[in-house]
């Protein structure tokens, strides 16, 4: 009898070994745009999309910095036109007292002339709102923090 007890714990062992576990933390996303139907769309993109988690929204420049200051977000969503502070002026803020968290533009407005700007402000890539181009974002996101586009777990043999 105890010899199946001992069996039931090495079985236990041994499956609990199988299985891989991350630890690392989702990344986070601050929203912001002036249109509450593109923040709505924008956070359903990232919410149906495995690993990452919208943390808030913000509906100007001004606004998105306060959050991010607060919230401390990964990853930030800026559009481009927006009243009070435009995503440019937004952008060049926040990457000067977050060099690392990425920023990605988004706009009705595109081209050569957003596209330099952009770069300028310190922005990491610019996407239309066109819904290609988000798919484009959310795959941008992906890579850049490392994620894969299956939406299956997996688990590791060791």
């Amino acid at each position: 009898m105890s010899s199946n007890r001992y069996d039931g714990v090495l079985l236990f062992s041994k499956l609990y070994a199988t299985l891989e576990i991350s630890t690392k933390p989702m990344p986070t996303v601050l929203i912001v745009d002036d249109s509450d139907s593109m923040r709505i769309a924008v956070r359903a993109l990232f919410e149906a999309e495995p690993g990452f988690s919208v943390v808030g929204e913000a509906v100007n420049g001004m606004d998105a910095i306060d959050k991010a200051d607060q919230l401390a977000p990964d990853l930030i969503v800026l559009d481009l036109s927006m009243p009070i502070m435009n995503g440019l002026e937004a952008a060049e803020t926040l990457k000067s007292t977050s060099p690392s968290t990425p920023i990605f533009i988004l706009t009705a407005h595109g081209g050569p002339e957003v596209d330099r700007a952009a770069r300028a402000a310190g922005v990491d890539a610019v996407f239309s709102k066109a819904s290609d181009d988000m798919d484009k974002m959310i795959a941008s996101a992906r890579t850049t923090f490392g994620k894969k586009k299956s939406k299956k777990s997996t688990t590791k043999q060791k």
